[in-house]
């Protein structure tokens, strides 16, 4: 429970009990963490059906490392300590994109073929304002270095999609949007207002963003935007005045055209959406980027777009984008979507030891996982617990049976 205790200093401050963890940090029990494990192994297999090879960056780096490839707001989020051996000031990495940028800047300087790295592990992050509680979020994603063509960018999407199909997620949504036009907006504000906005643009908060903007061809402007969202086919159709007449706004409207016929060839236009107001990942982002939405949970089970100008700053300059799958996220829209699958070859396998032991052998030769337990074990057992076994088997002396088979079918023959 929590304790009172005061500091030096006389403040009150609120511990809580000695082997809790710290605020934002949770185990994975099972069979939480096995899910887990098969689902990471599932996403990178699809990512390796593309061609990606996988990469293991280090947990943390020198802070100087990676902050060249954060922008200023992603700083407020890192985990910083001092490394006691050296002394220098570290990072928990907040993002694995920047260490893959300097991975691809340091180790493959000259590479001329288009690169394809992935990954998968844990980035920690500072909570800040309504977002998620949780500080350590377990990550898959790719990356595609070294090939500017929008093909780049619809292979990044298409991969994306593929892994969440993977893992039983079919109907997630693409929602595109463009770096281009998020500099756009929020340069139509002065300086000392466009975090302001950026807050307000993301949080659609139409009655905040008019103070904000109170210039009206800002106004028109950040408005036009924010009403040209719904199904891709919009990019079909004639830009708003008040955006049309910014020649960088009409270069990224067309990018975005040809990522969307590229979705529609690949079956995908139903899936596909346009947001001109989007502003999440601003400072990051250089061109086409897009979120993946899934009606069980309300955030992007994915993110991704272009960085063009991310591996200049570890010296290696070359076009790139990519994408990560939160597997957090994940796992919550397989459990609200109830696609929670329990394995089938699960089994607990309940008997006298003597034949129990025997059992258990024989089953596993046959490619069943068994876990055992005996009798007065399972008659205490709670729903809960029994959950993650497909069957419960009873064994007695070379014979096993599921307990709920009315026939006693010997599963040892």
């Amino acid at each position: 429970m929590a304790r009172e205790t005061t500091d030096i200093d006389g403040l009150l401050r609120i511990t809580t009990a000695p082997l809790a963890l710290p605020a934002g940090l949770r185990d994975q029990l099972p069979p939480r963490a096995q899910e887990r494990r098969a689902r990471a192994r599932a996403v990178l297999e699809r990512f390796a059906e593309w061609g990606y090879e996988l990469v293991v960056p280090p947990a943390y780096e020198r802070e100087d490392s990676i902050a060249r490839g954060l922008s200023e707001r992603a700083k407020r989020d890192v985990v910083r300590f001092v490394e006691p051996a050296s002394g220098h000031v570290v990072a928990l990495r907040p993002d694995m994109t920047p260490q893959i940028a300097r991975i691809a800047a340091t180790r493959y300087p000259s590479r001329s073929i288009p690169l394809r790295l992935m990954y998968e592990g844990s980035v920690l992050r500072t909570p800040r304002g309504r977002s998620r509680k949780l500080r350590q979020i377990a990550q898959a994603g790719v990356e595609l270095l070294g090939w500017s063509s929008v093909d780049a960018d619809v292979e990044v999407i298409r991969v994306a999609l593929a892994a969440l199909a993977a893992l039983g997620l079919g109907d997630v949504r693409v929602e595109l949007s463009h770096a281009a036009i998020a500099n756009e907006l929020v340069a139509l504000v002065p300086p000392s207002r466009r975090e302001m906005l950026v807050d307000a643009l993301s949080a659609r908060d139409l009655a905040t963003i008019r103070r904000i903007a109170d210039e009206p061809r800002a106004l028109a402007a950040i408005e036009a935007a924010l009403r040209f969202a719904g199904p891709a086919s919009l990019l079909e159709s004639a830009v708003p005045s008040a955006l049309d007449e910014r020649p960088s706004v009409r270069a990224a409207i067309d990018e975005l055209r040809l990522v969307a016929r590229s979705l529609d060839e690949a079956g995908l236009s139903a899936r596909t959406l346009v947001d001109l107001g989007e502003v999440r990942g601003l400072g990051y982002y250089t061109g086409v980027s897009f979120v993946l939405l899934d009606d069980g949970v309300g955030e992007p089970v994915g993110a991704g777009g272009r960085y063009d100008e991310l591996l200049a700053q570890y010296g290696a300059a070359r076009p790139a984008t990519g994408c990560a799958i939160d597997l957090e996220l994940v796992d919550e829209a397989l459990a609200k979507n109830n696609a929670r699958e329990i394995d089938p070859r699960r089994v607990l396998l309940v008997g006298p030891s003597a034949h129990r032991r025997s059992a258990a052998a024989r089953l596993r030769e046959r490619g069943w996982i068994v876990a055992e337990c005996d009798s007065a074990q399972l008659d205490g057992a709670s729903p809960e617990e029994l959950s993650s076994f497909a069957r419960v088997l009873l064994c007695g002396d070379g014979v096993a049976f599921d307990r709920a088979d009315p026939q006693k079918q010997n599963w040892l023959e």
